[in-house]
């Protein structure tokens, strides 16, 4: 006999019991066809004793397209440069979606840190073992003085390789962004076959060949170009995620008080040159260093994101370009007013 679930805490919703989900699962994945589905059900007598919740192989069908949590759906959006006569294509996904389809993998459920830990080398706990991200200072940080007690982290990192370019139409190419979590065991997120890690866009590469731009506008073109679509790639994260949280549902059913930060940007020098606004291969993105000490594991003061902001923000308060290009100069930024990152809440994008 199939056990009735038709509560508010029904675990196989939107089916009725673990009975018609499994059904529903057999005809799927193993099942007959689709007319020898639907004819079995047309029997008044074998629907009342399965107490399914669809009529027909149809109705199963648009139960598993519409009613199932799926995958995030990707969008695409059209980018111009002022004063350059070509349109670049993005395409992305919903990065909370994503962290959710992340949470929800059972795949995970065993893997899954929902608290912060402390781990510890002696008994007398004086030396401290930091192996994971939910172990961290930085975690501790966040979690102590920004979010209420009994919310969970959701510490979102992001990921891109240059190297990595895809050829679409034409001679159009773009690299890969790339989403996981911190809350799942780094053993996990390293393992391709966990597919731990989430592709949430494709950032069009630009080409300004045959134009009058200069070699180093075009270079500050790039990064401006690159932070804008990196802002619309993670607008969702600047929002209600930031001050209501999310309310992920993880693969037993339990549904979390979640809030997503931006914890690390994994990148090479280059890459981290790029995402943190900083001089190409003047100073270091991470510290204070210049650039005659680069290479001479000289470590200086860490760079900290309310800093660089306040370096923006002074910098755009100025009277001239000339003014402006020397405040963000001393400091070793190049000349960005909006970094996707700004708006981002207990992010430090230096660490």
């Amino acid at each position: 006999a199939c056990l009735d679930l038709q509560t508010e805490d029904n675990p196989y919703h939107p089916f009725f019991s673990r009975c018609d989900y499994e059904i529903a699962r057999w005809a799927i994945q193993q099942g007959p066809s689709q007319n020898a589905f639907s004819k079995i059900l047309s029997i008044d007598e074998v629907k009342c004793k399965l107490e399914v919740s669809y009529k027909n192989a149809h109705a199963l069908y648009q139960k598993n397209d519409h009613e199932l949590p799926g995958v995030s759906l990707w969008c695409r959006s059209v980018i111009q440069i002022s004063g350059i006569n070509k349109e670049f294509e993005l395409f992305m996904r919903d990065p909370v979606e994503c962290i959710k389809e992340l949470w929800a993998n059972s795949a995970y459920l065993n893997h899954l840190t929902y608290a912060l830990e402390h781990h510890f080398a002696d008994e007398g706990k004086g030396e401290c073992i930091y192996d994971k991200l939910m172990s961290g200072n930085w975690s501790w940080e966040v979690q102590v003085h920004d979010f209420e007690y009994g919310a969970t982290l959701v510490p979102v990192i992001l990921s891109s390789d240059k190297t990595q370019l895809c050829q679409f139409q034409g001679d159009k190419t773009a690299y890969p962004i790339y989403l996981t979590i911190g809350n799942i065991l780094k053993s996990i997120r390293h393992k391709p076959s966990f597919h731990a890690q989430k592709l949430i866009g494709y950032l069009p590469t630009v080409s300004l060949d045959g134009t009058d731009i200069s070699a180093n506008s075009a270079c500050l073109t790039r990064v401006q170009f690159f932070h804008y679509a990196m802002w619309m790639v993670t607008s969702s994260l600047h929002t209600g995620p930031l001050t209501n949280g999310i309310e992920p549902i993880s693969g037993d059913g339990v549904v979390h008080l979640g809030f997503p930060v931006l914890a690390a940007y994994v990148a090479d020098y280059p890459g981290q040159a790029l995402v943190t606004c900083m001089c190409y291969a003047q100073t270091c993105p991470k510290c204070f260093v210049t650039r005659d000490e680069q290479g001479d594991h000289v470590t200086g003061d860490p760079r900290q994101q309310q800093q660089s902001v306040h370096t923006i923000r002074h910098a755009s308060q100025q009277s001239t370009r000339v003014r402006t290009e020397a405040v963000v100069r001393d400091h070793g930024l190049n000349l960005i007013l909006n970094p996707f990152w700004i708006g981002l809440l207990h992010c430090n994008i230096h660490l």
